[in-house]
C-alpha cells in the first residue's frame, strides 16, 4: 500500500507542513455469506479487513496500542440471466 499525505506539525510555536509518502505491507482478510433468493437471485454480505503493520497511516501515532487497520463491508444483490445454478439444467 502506498500512502501520500500532508503532515502538519507545530515545532517551537511554528506551524510547518510536509508532504510525505509511505509504503507498507498489509494482510487482506476477506469473508462473506451468501443466500440464494429464488432461481435468479443471490444476496450476500461481504467484509474485508486490511491488517497493516504500521500506526502511521492516519498521522495519529502512539495514541493507542494498535496498528491502523482498514475495514470495509458491503451488501451485494446479484441477478442472474439464467436460472441458478445454470450448469445443472
Amino acid at each position: 500500500m502506498l500512502v501520500d499525505k500532508e503532515e502538519a506539525r507545530v515545532i517551537n510555536n511554528t506551524p510547518t507542513t510536509e508532504q510525505r509518502s509511505q509504503s507498507l505491507f498489509y494482510v487482506p482478510v476477506r469473508g462473506g455469506v451468501s443466500y440464494r433468493i429464488g432461481d435468479h437471485g443471490d444476496l450476500a454480505i461481504e467484509g474485508t479487513i486490511l491488517a497493516t503493520f504500521s500506526d502511521e497511516i492516519d498521522g495519529n501515532t502512539g495514541f493507542n496500542r494498535f496498528n491502523d487497520h482498514l475495514f470495509q463491508a458491503q451488501i451485494v444483490y446479484k441477478r442472474y440471466l439464467s436460472p441458478f445454478p445454470f450448469w445443472r439444467k
